[in-house]
């Protein structure tokens, strides 16, 4: 049977991706979209229970303040109440139209941009943004990666910066260029070229580089590719952060392919390790490569790069989960995508670490799991 053209698609290019946009909340009343968060928050619009006692009942109604009444407990709720959006200011119908423009973007979406979209301050759109991936970064699954792992590392915070003045290269640098290439003509290996000299600006930007490291755990397919993401935010590649972070996520026995990085070289004492060499190729002529953990580093680095311009080590274990749950989830429907970010802001609870974010509150660590 011969496969036709549609069948190939990006799946963005799909009708069923479609699902449920921007402009279907835009058509949307302040009603509607807030009955959309009751059945997300209870899954009903009657019976559910009571974010107090508990209690399973068709609890009083309070259609004037849209709250309830615990029949048992006698106590006032709502739909946000003891989820991230808990004590909210926006309308249900920004909040709404906010979570659905949030997951259509592939790459990420700017708070700035945002801010022009829903008709709100920076800080708002900020702090909602930051909301939506602590959400994502606490409703991730722990349970360990099997069969198929990639494994690899990128830097990430503290670049260099190359100054204001372009300095004419040295004598001994013209040198070492014209003895390479002679060298080269001659056949010769190329020497190595010095070590450039860092500034005291570059210096104090370089403590703050931090290596994402990715697990990605393969389809066994090659059209779905990696089907789950593990990410840990350390400083170094090395033996000694990454083998906990190995061992915590991923059961013994299974077939880990990495780069030839010397961090991985205990690996093969539990499991079934494979190397590429990327000095040389890319991928060997047995399949073995890290393909899909570099499909998570281009996406990550252009949301660095092309939409934030910047980032800082605080913020990017949350940033990174985002683009982990982007890749994971990107043959979802944008309505499937709209329902878990609704779902986990309601799960796990008030936000740890934006909720009173203005006001000064210190940003804690990272509570998602390592």
């Amino acid at each position: 049977m011969t496969s036709t053209r549609s069948e190939h698609k990006n799946f963005l290019m799909h009708a069923k991706c479609r699902d449920f946009t921007n402009f279907d909340v835009a058509n949307m009343s302040e009603e509607e979209c807030y009955w959309h968060f009751v059945e997300a928050r209870f899954g009903s619009r009657d019976t559910f229970a009571c974010p107090g006692c508990g209690t399973i009942a068709t609890h009083y109604y309070r259609s004037n303040r849209r709250q309830w009444r615990c029949r048992h407990c006698d106590k006032d709720f709502s739909c946000t109440t003891g989820t991230a959006l808990q004590d909210r200011k926006l309308p249900f119908k920004k909040l709404l139209f906010g979570i659905s423009y949030f997951v259509s973007g592939a790459k990420g979406i700017a708070s700035l941009h945002m801010s022009r979209v829903l008709d709100v301050q920076v800080k708002t759109a900020f702090v909602f943004a930051g909301k939506l991936r602590e959400a994502l970064a606490r409703s991730v699954d722990q349970t360990p990666l099997s069969g198929t792992v990639e494994l690899d590392g990128g830097h990430f915070c503290g670049r260099p910066r190359s100054g204001r003045i372009r300095k004419k290269p040295s004598t001994t640098a013209i040198a070492a260029l014209v003895k390479d290439a002679l060298n080269k003509q001659a056949g010769n290996g190329i020497s190595p070229k010095p070590r450039p000299s860092m500034t005291r600006a570059n210096i104090k930007r370089r403590k703050n580089r931090r290596i994402v490291f990715v697990l990605r755990q393969h389809s066994g397919t090659h059209e779905r590719g990696a089907v789950r993401t593990m990410i840990s935010v350390l400083t170094a590649e090395t033996a000694d952060q990454v083998m906990p972070v190995i061992e915590g996520n991923v059961v013994k026995g299974s077939k880990i392919m990495t780069d030839e990085c010397n961090a991985y070289t205990r690996l093969n004492a539990n499991y079934e390790h494979e190397v590429v060499n990327h000095q040389i190729e890319y991928s060997t002529i047995d399949g073995v490569n890290e393909n899909q953990a570099e499909s998570y580093f281009s996406r990550l680095r252009r949301y660095v790069v092309g939409i934030a311009h910047n980032t800082r080590p605080k913020y990017l274990p949350d940033i990174a989960w985002e683009m982990a749950w982007r890749e994971d989830y990107r043959r979802n429907p944008e309505g499937e995508k709209t329902a878990h970010v609704l779902k986990s802001m309601a799960a796990n609870g008030r936000s740890l670490k934006w909720r009173g974010y203005w006001q000064r509150a210190k940003l804690q660590t990272v509570s998602a799991p390592a």
